[in-house]
C-alpha cells in the first residue's frame, strides 16, 4: 500500500513540474490582474505576491489530506482540483485595511454567475479571474480571523479553469503567520510545554499589535500633513493667480474689489480630481507654465453680446449654461471676471460664446459627479433607470444652482462639499427603491426626487428657501412618493411668508442634520 502511495505521489509530484512553468506564466497573469486593480482602487504600501505549489508541500499535503484515497490514483485530476496550486497574497500595511483592501477590490469586480454560483470578475482580454467572496474573514484554528478567498482563473483559448487561493494580510498579521507557520504548522515534533509556547506567541501577538497600533498613527499623522500640504498647495495656486489679475483688474475698475472666490473657485477647477500631493503638485506646474494675458475688461463683448444654442445642451447642462449666461447678461462684474479668467486658462476657443459657456458647464459637471461612486448597480435589467436616477439629482443640483445663482455654489470649501455630501447620502438612501419591476413607476417619480435634492441643497445653502419650492415638492410627494421621502404634516407652517426658515423644513422633512 504503502508503495502505491508513493507511486502516486512520484507522479503528481512529476506532473506538477512539467506544469510549473506554465503554472508560473499564470502566476504572473493573476499578479499582473490584481496590481491592476489595486492601482485603480489607489491604495498605497501594497505588496502583491504569488507562488506556485511546490514539489515537497504536494508531497506533505497529499499525506496530510489522504489525497490518495480521494483521487483514486488519478494524479491529472488531483493537480486540477489542487484548491491552491496557485496562491497569491495582498498585504497591506494595517489591520484595517485588510477589510477595506476586501471589500474595495469586490466593489471593483463585476458580479457573474458561474456554474451556478455568483461570482466577482476581474477580466481581460485573455483571462478571468473569479473570486468566491462569500463567507470572509474565516476563523482559523489559533484564533485569528483572515481573508482566504478562492478563486478560479479562466483561460479562454483553452477553455479551462485554474484554482487559486488568494490571501489578504497586514504586514503584522503576515509577519505572525509566518511565525506561526514556521514554528507551529506542519512541525509535527512533540513540544515539551505547549503551554509556555502558547503564551510566547501570545505575547509576540500583543507585541504586532502594538506595532500596528503604533503604525496605525503614524499613517494618520503622515496622511494629515499630507492634506495641509494639498491645502497649501491649492492656497498658493490661489495667491499666484490673485498676484497675476487682481491689481489689474482693480485698476481697470477704479476700486479694489475682494475677488478671491473667484480665485479659488479657478484653482478648484484646476484642481478637480488630484487626491493626492503628486497630483497636486503637477497642477501647480501646469497652472505656472500657462502663458496667459493680462485681462481687459473693456473687452468683454464677446460675453454681453453672445447667444446661447440650447439644442447643443443636455438638461442639466441647459440649466447650468442658462445661469450663466443670466449673470454675465446682468453685468455682473464677478461672473464677467470668470467668465474672462476662465477662457484664458481652459478654453481652447476664446471667441465662441456657446463653446465657453458649455466648458464651462463641462468642469462644473465633473466637480459635482462624485456622488455617483456611491451608486450600486445591483438590479439587472435597469442600466437606463440608474442612468435616469443620477440624472435626476444632477437636475436637482442644477436647479439648485439656479435658484441660488452665486458663484461660490461651485467653490469647494464653501458650498459644493455640502452638495456633494447630501448627494452621495441622497443615493445611498434611496437607490434601494430601484426595481426591475418598478420601472415606470420610478421614472413616473424622479421629478419630486429632483425637487427634494434641489430644495435641500437650498436649505443647506442659504439656510432658509422659497415658500413655492417647498409647496410644490410637497403637493408632488401628496399624490405620489415612490421613494418614501418623509414627509410630516404641514400644518403648524406658516406659509403666509415668502422665504421658510430651516426650522420650519426640518419640521416639514423631519431632517436634522440637513447636510446629510
Amino acid at each position: 500500500m504503502i508503495e502505491k502511495i508513493e507511486d502516486f505521489i512520484c507522479e503528481s509530484t512529476k506532473l506538477l513540474a512539467q506544469k510549473t512553468d506554465e503554472y508560473n506564466k499564470y502566476a504572473q497573469v493573476i499578479q499582473d490582474s490584481l496590481e491592476k486593480a489595486i492601482k485603480n482602487l489607489e491604495f498605497k504600501n501594497i505588496i502583491i505576491q504569488t507562488r506556485v505549489k511546490n514539489e515537497d508541500s504536494l508531497r506533505e499535503k497529499i499525506y496530510r489530506k489522504n489525497y490518495f484515497h480521494k483521487y483514486e490514483d488519478d494524479s491529472n485530476k488531483l493537480i486540477s482540483e489542487l484548491p491552491d496550486i496557485i496562491g497569491a497574497r495582498i498585504v497591506c500595511l494595517l489591520n484595517d485595511d485588510e477589510k477595506s483592501v476586501f471589500e474595495s477590490l469586490k466593489d471593483f469586480c463585476e458580479d457573474e454567475y458561474c456554474e451556478d454560483k455568483l461570482y466577482h470578475v476581474l477580466k481581460d482580454e485573455n483571462y478571468h479571474l473569479y473570486f468566491d467572496f462569500s463567507n470572509q474573514p474565516q476563523k482559523q484554528k489559533n484564533g485569528h480571523d483572515i481573508f482566504r478567498i478562492d478563486c478560479k482563473l479562466f483561460v479562454k483559448d483553452q477553455n479551462h479553469f485554474i484554482n487559486v487561493e488568494l490571501q489578504i494580510k497586514s504586514m503584522v498579521n503576515f509577519f505572525w503567520g509566518e511565525l506561526d507557520h514556521m514554528l507551529f504548522y506542519k512541525n509535527y515534533a512533540y513540544l515539551l510545554s505547549s503551554e509556555f509556547y502558547n503564551q510566547i506567541m501570545s505575547e509576540i501577538n500583543n507585541g504586532l499589535t502594538n506595532i500596528n497600533n503604533q503604525l496605525s498613527n503614524l499613517r494618520s499623522q503622515i496622511e494629515r500633513t499630507e492634506k495641509k500640504e494639498i491645502i497649501e498647495i491649492k492656497q498658493i495656486a490661489s495667491l499666484i493667480l490673485y498676484n497675476q489679475y487682481n491689481n489689474d483688474i482693480s485698476s481697470q475698475l477704479k476700486c479694489t474689489v475682494d475677488l478671491r472666490e473667484i480665485f479659488d473657485l479657478i484653482t478648484d477647477i484646476f484642481f478637480k480630481n488630484t487626491a493626492n500631493k503628486e497630483k497636486n503638485y503637477a497642477c501647480l506646474n501646469k497652472m505656472i507654465s500657462q502663458n496667459t494675458q493680462s485681462l481687459d475688461i473693456s473687452k468683454i463683448d464677446i460675453a454681453l453680446n453672445g447667444r446661447l444654442n440650447p439644442n447643443e445642451f443636455t438638461e442639466k447642462e441647459n440649466i447650468i449654461a442658462k445661469t450663466i449666461d443670466e449673470k454675465i447678461k446682468e453685468n455682473d462684474i464677478f461672473w464677467l471676471v470668470f467668465f474672462m479668467i476662465f477662457s484664458s486658462h481652459f478654453s481652447p476657443d476664446k471667441n465662441n460664446y456657446n463653446l465657453l459657456v458649455k466648458d464651462i458647464c463641462y468642469h462644473f459637471l465633473i466637480m459635482i459627479r462624485g456622488f455617483e461612486d456611491d451608486l450600486e448597480r445591483i438590479e439587472d435589467d435597469c442600466e437606463d433607470v440608474y442612468d435616469a436616477f443620477t440624472n435626476a439629482i444632477f437636475v436637482g443640483i442644477a436647479e439648485a444652482f439656479f435658484e441660488i445663482r452665486k458663484l461660490n455654489f461651485f467653490n469647494y470649501s464653501i458650498n459644493l462639499n455640502k452638495t456633494n455630501l447630501i448627494s452621495s447620502n441622497i443615493i445611498r438612501t434611496y437607490q434601494h427603491k430601484i426595481k426591475a419591476q418598478d420601472k415606470l413607476i420610478i421614472i413616473r417619480n424622479l421629478t419630486s426626487l429632483t425637487a427634494y435634492t434641489k430644495c435641500k441643497i437650498i436649505i443647506s445653502v442659504q439656510g432658509e428657501i422659497n415658500k413655492e419650492l417647498v409647496k410644490n415638492l410637497v403637493d408632488q410627494l401628496m399624490i405620489e412618493n415612490h421613494f418614501d421621502i418623509p414627509l410630516n404634516s404641514t400644518h403648524d407652517i406658516d406659509f403666509a411668508k415668502d422665504k421658510l426658515s430651516l426650522y420650519d423644513y426640518v419640521n416639514i422633512f423631519g431632517e436634522e442634520n440637513i447636510n446629510e
